[in-house]
């Protein structure tokens, strides 16, 4: 840890305190103008966004107006084909139509730019058309298809429409085009609607719309040779009249929007409002959908407003901002610094005094200060702290040196206590296994035909013995445990030929002597890392148990598993299980199960205990369920190093 004298630590963080006071005032400050430009820059664009579209609605009305003023002069008779063509072409050209049709109510095309007078003109599927049929003028933005397009205008209207994408699109060319589309109802005397007067402007590639609107919006003025904003006609999510510049100094027509704007605003329906790249600049940005008479999309109005004008009004609002702060800290500063040294020049030798203490030299003298009344307080307050620690050192060194010695004892006498344990259980194993083989002998009749209650009787003699041999193991694998010689030496094996079968085969004579029927389902093969001996007594603990505390004459399963990277072990018994509750002390050493099956029974409380610290040295876990009174099981899971896929069943 790093050592920093009194004075370093009270200047720096009078510093700290300076610089966190001013940091947090310029943060607030920053934020305040960052948010404060921003907010009203975002306010303008979306004003100007608002403006743009006014305007756009307004020339809806304007050209709504001289085309109603027209109709007037058609009824109650329509003129000659010839006139009238004329007249509709010197309107069409004054009003910078591409569009100026008349057609019957029906449909029947009557006069202008029309390719083929034996179609009808679309009149219901049109919702303009279809508005207009009720009498009044009508307008509105639509989509038109490249068919309807070629019908009301020709190959050369289409062509003029097209949008031809930029390398890179999905298409070459988009054929649909975004109109400003018009329709006024013409009246014969009777007052009934016999024509309607019909047509509109291109928005593709409109750039006298979209240069008029951003001259309106933002003039004509400049900042660093980039006007001050763009006004966009988007068809869908691709531009079809732009004064936004691409790279190369075109419009940018035909390049396409955001995905995150096109679906907040197209999919969604909702305008989008926020800071955007837009080629090589920062735009404050708005988006509103454009929708036809049905309310469908059918495309978005863009406006932006160029960032560089707020970012460089931001700069010097925040330079103005942080000169006076900047002054106030490095006054603050130095005001700190003469205040410190004041008060900690006497505390210096204090701390001087308190690391040799540290040190352990308790003998050395603390000087006495009396400059300040605060200091010469905490003066006394240390000597006698002082002469306390050195009191109590005294008396812990003696206590130290008690609990040394009798810790010592301890493990001298657990030490013996380990040994003589190891050493009475290791001499008890010769005495049983030669009584077990005696019985052996005795049962097979070696020594005469014996009546069947003396068999009874030394089957449960041997039934005793295996019991004692397993106590006898269990208290012997205590004693490598207790001396830290239970530790797995891992080496490549297979938990079904290194463990299993020789586990089954050991444990088969306690199943059969209580009747117990022990069926198995496991692969084939298993290969793992770890102790095949351990995993053996594991193996060996939960299936002896299950033996000893089945219900005779019932069956017993034993599963082995691997999949997921991990191994299970599942042994299920039929009998008196355990209570809920009682699972989470299975586990621990010298602990029995107290209930009508373990009665009579003899244990050492310590065969699951082994069991779980021989998995949790393979880093592995065990658990334990039952359903009172029906059955138990107990089971382990161990780490694979791959998953290992299940082979045909032992059975």
């Amino acid at each position: 840890m790093l050592n920093l004298s009194l004075r370093k630590v009270l200047i720096g963080g009078h510093l700290a305190l300076a610089l966190v006071t001013s940091a947090i005032i310029v943060l607030i400050g920053v934020r305040s103008i960052n948010d404060s430009v921003l907010k009203n820059a975002q306010q303008v664009a979306n004003r100007s966004l608002d403006i743009a579209s006014s305007l756009y609605e307004q020339r809806f009305s304007a050209d709504a107006l001289q085309l109603e003023h027209f109709t007037s002069a058609l009824a109650p008779e329509l003129p000659t084909a010839q006139v009238l063509a004329q007249q509709l072409l010197d309107l069409k050209n004054k009003l910078g139509f591409a569009v100026l049709n008349l057609c019957s109510s029906e449909g029947k095309p009557l006069a202008g730019t029309y390719q083929d007078l034996s179609l009808l003109v679309p009149v219901r599927e049109d919702p303009v058309l279809q508005s207009a049929l009720r009498g009044k003028p009508t307008w509105g933005t639509v989509l038109l298809s490249s068919v309807r397009l070629r019908f009301e205008g020709g190959a050369a209207l289409a062509n003029s429409a097209a949008l031809r994408l930029p390398p890179g699109q999905n298409t070459g060319t988009i054929e649909e085009a975004l109109l400003q589309w018009f329709a006024v109802p013409v009246f014969d005397a009777g007052g009934r609607i016999f024509a309607l007067l019909y047509g509109g402007r291109l928005i593709n590639g409109n750039s006298e719309l979209v240069d008029a609107l951003r001259a309106t919006l933002f003039g004509t003025e400049l900042y660093a040779s980039k006007p001050l904003g763009t006004v966009t006609f988007f068809l869908r999510g691709i531009r079809a009249a732009t004064n936004v510049l691409t790279e190369n100094g075109e419009r940018a027509v035909g390049t396409r929007v955001s995905p995150q704007v096109e679906k907040e605003v197209l999919e969604h329906g909702r305008p989008w409002q926020a800071r955007a790249w837009v080629v090589d600049s920062w735009y404050l940005s708005s988006y509103v959908p454009l929708r036809d008479k049905n309310e469908k999309i059918v495309g978005m109005l863009y406006v932006g407003l160029l960032e560089a004008p707020y970012a460089a009004l931001r700069a010097d609002l925040l330079v103005r901002f942080l000169i006076p702060v900047l002054v106030v800290l490095l006054f603050a500063a130095a005001a700190s610094i003469a205040v410190v040294k004041r008060v900690s020049q006497p505390l210096e030798v204090l701390r001087h005094t308190a690391e040799t203490i540290a040190c352990g030299q308790l003998d050395a003298a603390v000087p006495e200060h009396k400059t300040y009344t605060e200091i010469a307080d905490f003066t006394a307050a240390f000597r006698r702290m002082h002469q306390a620690i050195k009191e109590r050192d005294e008396k812990l060194r003696r206590q130290n040196q008690l609990l040394s010695e009798t810790n010592d004892s301890l493990v001298r006498a657990n030490n013996n206590y380990m040994g003589t344990l190891g050493f009475v259980t290791h001499e008890l194993k010769a005495p049983l296994a030669a009584m077990q083989s005696f019985i052996d002998v005795l049962e097979r009749g070696t020594l005469g035909e014996l009546q069947e209650p003396v068999r009874q009787v030394l089957r449960r003699i041997k039934r005793n013995c295996e019991e004692l041999q397993d106590m006898v193991k269990n208290y012997l694998d205590l004693s490598r445990a207790e001396q830290g010689e239970f530790t797995p030496q891992m080496s490549a094996c297979d938990f079904i030929a290194d463990v299993v079968e020789p586990v089954v085969e050991h444990t088969s004579a306690l199943f059969l002597s209580r009747g117990i029927t022990l069926n198995i389902a496991a692969p084939k093969s298993i290969p793992l890392t770890g102790d095949a001996e351990l995993l053996r007594i594991t193996l060996t603990n939960y299936l002896s148990n299950a033996a000893k505390y089945g219900r005779e004459n019932s069956a017993a399963e034993l599963r082995i598993s691997a999949a997921n990277n991990e191994l299970l072990a599942v042994v299920r018994n039929e009998g008196e299980g355990f209570t809920p509750g009682e699972e989470v002390n299975l586990f621990k050493k010298f602990v029995r199960l107290k209930n009508a099956a373990s009665r009579g029974k003899r244990g050492s409380g310590l065969g699951l205990f082994l069991c779980k610290l021989a998995v949790e040295l393979h880093g592995g876990t065990v658990s334990a369920y039952s359903e009172p009174g029906a059955w138990a099981e107990f089971s382990f899971r161990l780490p694979l190093p791959t998953a290992q896929a299940a082979g045909d069943a032992i059975r």
